[in-house]
């Protein structure tokens, strides 16, 4: 959720911080807290010093943004995957689901937006499992969205994440492309899918997190069970998900 006034936000990042301190720990609370003070050096020094990554046989630059630190986080590398995806379908019909694309740069033309919470113009409030749509979709891309579904939700609603897919597969035209980044480590119940290959991906990739902010293309072995927010903010695994449409 977006948070509009600042004090709600100040309220937010509040509750947040004392979550954090129970679940974490001080030493992880103070090491975020100096990434958030740092951030003013680490963007120019990023800037003109960039790094990249590799993913697929393509290279990538790593993704720098105030907005949620990126470079210290899996936003990184999702971002850049996601609108090299954008790119590649310019001009064509395009659905995100999980209002995020938006906050880091001008979105394409026309790109429609779902997202069950979050409110703004243009954004379809619905929920992802359920939605129906008349258009049919050549791109859907969804970052670290659908982790979220059935985990954050009361009450909690194991595989609901696999509703949701067949429902988004169900909304590609043929030949349409379904990209997802989820992030491991986070919601218990769909690592469980992922680990018995019960998410029905086309193609499943892997990218794991070396340190702070250098992440290497992996197998799931490696990035099985990988744990959520220890050590640095985010996740340590993050997969990446492709359905594709042949007919």
């Amino acid at each position: 959720m977006r948070w509009t006034y600042t004090a709600g936000w100040r309220s937010s990042k509040w509750r947040s911080g004392r979550q954090a301190l129970r679940e974490k720990g001080v030493f992880y609370v103070l090491r975020v807290a100096a990434l958030w003070a740092l951030s003013p050096l680490w963007r120019p020094w990023l800037k003109a010093f960039p790094r990249i990554f590799r993913f697929r046989s393509a290279v990538y630059p790593y993704f720098v943004h105030n907005h949620n630190l990126t470079w210290s986080n899996e936003r990184a590398v999702e971002v850049p995957i996601a609108r090299a995806a954008l790119a590649e379908h310019r001009g064509r019909r395009i659905l995100e689901v999980g209002n995020v694309l938006s906050y880091y740069g001008e979105i394409p033309a026309g790109m429609e937006v779902l997202d069950k919470l979050e409110m703004g113009p243009g954004i379809r409030n619905e929920d992802v499992a359920t939605f129906r749509s008349d258009t049919r979709y050549d791109l859907i891309v969804s970052v670290s969205t659908l982790e979220h579904v059935g985990w954050d939700e009361e009450p909690q609603e194991p595989g609901k994440i696999l509703r949701a897919m067949a429902n988004l597969t169900d909304h590609l035209a043929p030949g349409g492309r379904l990209i997802v980044t989820l992030p491991l480590g986070y919601n218990l119940d769909m690592d469980a899918l992922l680990a018995r290959d019960a998410i029905p991906f086309t193609h499943r990739w892997c990218l794991k997190r070396r340190g702070l902010c250098t992440w290497e293309e992996s197998s799931w072995e490696e990035v099985a069970g990988s744990p959520y927010a220890e050590g640095w903010p985010g996740a340590q695994g993050l997969v990446i998900g492709v359905v594709e449409r042949n007919g």
